[in-house]
């Protein structure tokens, strides 16, 4: 993606992030050769004006230069008005922190987002940046902000919003509950594939009920189901990608749970269908999974497809009905999938919430781990070519 002028990458990092920041600073990537819009990083300006700042500092200058940048693009967020900066502020440890970090590329621009307005920063030109700031308004009114909303973004208020609200209806719970009980009760385990097909059927629903989607959560309890469903839903974006650079839209992210995607299903092939075996025909779609799935962790690897943008919807709706171990699963999945979007700050939310229900839980705290050691999907990294190549963190 490409931006034109200060106030659309301000407009455009709180759609990457996917909320609006507040007491932090973002780093926008700027790739080489023309400023290609590339990582989105956010950290706490409490964190780096402390004494551990000019770590933290270096550890985003990593995350750039590891996407390519050749500049940056720093927005300063912050309560009051952004043209007033005591001598004293933190926030000029804050920038002096990043402009000496080692690796850091040149700060291009760096300004400050107020809740009365934006203002560069260190501008004294009131004409250019009057008492109070430039009006925030500007920014939802930019090019970039309208293509943006038109495609659907719409950030919400904070970081805590974006985990999955809880349903208030209790008919609504009570259905859920029932759907997960159908499949829990079943006298009879069904094979990888059969569980694996269910699941997606689901998925494949335009409008899901609360039944259905009970359905689709205590399936993905099991680990091999869950993996095979993540296998289908990479395999398919793989076809959709096909050489034609597919991107999704948005931003935030990092994470792969490699270690736990040792299986997951390929869609079930005639081929499949007449296999001898059920136990045979399981084998072969975990196999084309995991070739599926390691294909997401490669530059230029494919973008989520239409499958997969369902199967987020689908997730994040059953999240709001689910509770207790049910609810883990389905919030560590949606952190996955929320990673492979390239949406670090929801994988981050999701995958800690699902954290406290379940202490431990493997694909969580592997999501998290991701997400902390900077890793975006293959198809945001430097070297994707013909992709929007954003991806955000924080």
């Amino acid at each position: 993606m490409r931006v034109a002028g200060p106030a659309e990458l301000l407009s455009y990092v709180p759609h990457a992030m996917g909320y609006h920041p507040r007491s932090s600073v973002a780093l926008v990537s700027l790739r080489p050769p023309r400023g290609r819009v590339g990582l989105v990083a956010r950290m706490n300006l409490a964190d780096l004006a402390g004494p551990g700042g000019p770590v933290l500092a270096a550890e985003l200058a990593a995350h750039l230069a590891a996407d390519g940048a050749a500049a940056a693009f720093c927005v300063l967020y912050r309560d009051g008005d952004p043209t007033h900066v005591a001598e004293r502020d933190p926030l000029h440890d804050v920038v002096a922190a990043l402009e000496t970090a080692a690796g850091m590329p040149p700060l291009r621009d760096v300004w400050v987002v107020g809740t009365t307005g934006y203002a560069a920063w260190g501008c004294t030109d009131r004409a250019c940046c009057p008492a109070g700031g430039r009006p925030l308004a500007d920014l939802s009114a930019t090019s970039i902000a309208a293509e943006l909303v038109l495609k659907g973004s719409a950030p919400v208020a904070s970081r805590a919003d974006l985990a999955p609200g809880r349903e208030s209806d209790p008919c609504a719970r009570l259905s859920f509950e029932d759907g997960v009980r159908a499949v829990r009760g079943r006298r009879t385990r069904a094979g990888t594939a059969t569980r694996a097909a269910a699941a997606l059927r689901v998925v494949r629903t335009a409008d899901p009920g609360p039944t259905d989607l009970g359905r689709l959560s205590a399936l993905l309890l099991d680990r091999a189901t869950r993996d095979a469903v993540l296998g289908v839903l990479a395999e398919e974006s793989t076809g959709a990608f096909g050489g034609r650079g597919r991107s999704a839209a948005g931003a935030p992210a990092r994470g792969t749970p490699r270690a736990e995607h040792g299986a997951g299903p390929a869609v079930a092939a005639a081929a499949d269908d007449v296999a001898p075996h059920a136990a045979e025909r399981d084998r072969r779609m975990l196999e084309r999974a995991r070739i599926a799935l390691n294909s997401l962790y490669e530059v230029g690897g494919p973008a989520p497809g239409s499958l997969a943008r369902a199967a987020r919807r689908a997730l994040t709706e059953a999240a709001r009905l689910a509770s207790g171990d049910v609810l883990a699963e389905t919030l560590a999945v949606l952190a996955w999938l929320a990673w492979w979007h390239g949406d670090g700050a929801t994988a981050d939310v999701c995958a800690e919430e699902a954290e406290r229900v379940r202490p431990g839980h493997v694909l969580a705290g592997l999501v998290r781990d991701a997400l902390a050691a900077g890793l975006p999907p293959g198809w945001a990294r430097r070297g994707s070519q013909g992709r929007q190549g954003a991806a955000a963190v924080g």
